[in-house]
């Protein structure tokens, strides 16, 4: 019989720092580390399009269930209100985009 003996690696994994759970991110005066962090997963693409499909699906749910004069009307209401008010009306505007994802739903529903 034959014993098989492994050879230990030269460098060890846990000390080369390319594992993506070991990656640190310090602050300027270096006063805190944090581990597993990384600025650029702050805003990535897939975050920003999951917020804008998210928001997409909010606004053709509301166009659906509401109709197309339901959904005016409440958007009239939010823009004879405060400035919040008026700028969440320009967002929830019924766009083509919006249209045509609702007809789509409704033809389905």
């Amino acid at each position: 019989m034959s014993k098989l003996h492994q050879n230990p690696s030269p460098v060890s994994l846990r000390n080369t720092g390319t594992h993506s759970n070991l990656s640190r991110s310090t602050q300027r005066a270096g006063s805190i580390t944090v581990y597993g962090a990384d600025k650029r997963d702050f805003l990535s693409f897939y975050s920003l399009a999951f917020a804008l499909a998210g928001f997409f699906l909010f606004k053709v749910s509301l166009l659906s269930f509401y109709g197309s004069e339901g959904y005016a009307e409440r958007l009239t209401v939010f823009q004879s209100g405060t400035v919040i008010e008026k700028l969440c009306a320009r967002l929830l505007d019924i766009d083509p985009i919006t249209a045509a994802l609702s007809m789509l739903v409704s033809m389905f529903a």
